[in-house]
């Protein structure tokens, strides 16, 4: 399931696709044969979000466009910043799509009591230093500890942080990665990658074997 909530506008949709070219107008003819009966109703999506859910998107949505208006110039597309894509079943909470333009988020990101901003935040930070699979392929620790400091600022400019709470949050979440077990892809050295990161920014190093 795919549900969209675009760059520079709010309403929640399914993702779009090829633009259809109208059909033209049908010769006027014979009333169509009665069926055997009214269609059924269209049952409800058990996927869709719920309004809580939605509220929480849009507010990470807000926090992506405030970090596009530091970073960058004023609008000036139809795309300003990435659109932000529930992806269900998605394993990591969330991946930068550089092909597409766009951040898949998992929906139980969304949840009551979930943390969804350090994985944002990670995720915004890739496409704001340029990061795609063809130049981070033969580098990806490079690019990954890069996407975990710039992600600091990202949350101080998104979030209104203090850098140090900024700093504690991101360090919290990629040490709480290490007992996930198996690395996520692009993330072979995840220890390294906290060990990385707390050189940088003051914190206790991992125990990394």
């Amino acid at each position: 399931m795919l549900l969209t909530l675009s760059g520079c506008a709010t309403p929640v949709q399914e993702s779009p696709g090829p633009a259809a070219t109208p059909a033209p107008a049908p010769e006027p003819g014979p009333p169509p044969t009665p069926g055997p009966g009214p269609p059924a109703p269209p049952r409800p999506d058990p996927s869709a979000l719920t309004p809580e859910e939605i509220g929480r998107l849009q507010g990470l949505l807000a926090a992506a466009q405030r970090v596009r208006a530091v970073y960058g110039p004023g609008c000036v597309g139809p795309r300003c910043a990435p659109d932000l894509v529930i992806v269900e079943g998605l394993a990591p909470v969330a991946i930068w799509d550089a092909a597409g333009f766009r951040i898949g988020l998992q929906r139980r990101a969304l949840a009551a009591g979930m943390e969804p901003r350090p994985a944002l935040a990670h995720e915004l930070a890739h496409w704001l230093l340029g990061h795609t699979d063809a130049n981070c392929a033969a580098r990806a620790f490079e690019c990954e500890t890069a996407a975990n400091a710039e992600a600091v600022r990202v949350l101080t400019v998104g979030w209104a942080l203090a850098r140090e709470d900024a700093v504690s949050l991101m360090y919290a979440s990629l040490a709480g990665g290490l007992r996930r077990g198996r690395p996520l892809r692009g993330h072979d050295a995840a220890c390294q990658e906290v060990a990385e990161f707390a050189l940088r920014f003051g914190r206790p190093p991992p125990s990394c074997p």
